[in-house]
């Protein structure tokens, strides 16, 4: 009975901590060029072998990139130019700086933002 009882606990947490609050995140193009975007709640370390999961985004076009946290207040958003290999700084946003919907959030690329090359 116990071991009923215990695997009834567990079963009910792994529920609770799938269910947890998210946003899920997106990034808009609009620059005047295809770009590679990625978009997370913590910082990539390249040198420790963890590699960016770029997403590829047509102009004027608009992509889900992955689900963070409710409580995540800080966002880092990685671009560069379609087909380039290099490894950008991460530019940091705030969730005050993104468009909100509901749990959606959305970053917009254009401008300063937009890669010059």
């Amino acid at each position: 009975m116990q071991l009923v009882g215990t695997a009834s606990v567990l079963a009910a947490l792994s529920s609770l901590t799938a269910c947890q609050d998210a946003y899920r995140v997106s990034v808009e193009n609009r620059c005047d060029r295809a770009i590679e975007v990625d978009i997370n709640d913590g910082l990539y370390s390249v040198a420790a072998g963890e590699t960016i999961d770029w997403t590829e985004l047509e102009v004027s076009k608009t992509a889900s990139v992955r689900s963070v946290a409710e409580h995540v207040r800080v966002l880092y958003l990685w671009v560069r130019s379609s087909g380039s290999d290099e490894s950008p700084a991460p530019i940091v946003m705030k969730l005050s700086q993104m468009q909100r919907s509901g749990k959606k959030l959305l970053a917009v690329v254009v401008g300063d933002l937009c890669p010059t090359s």
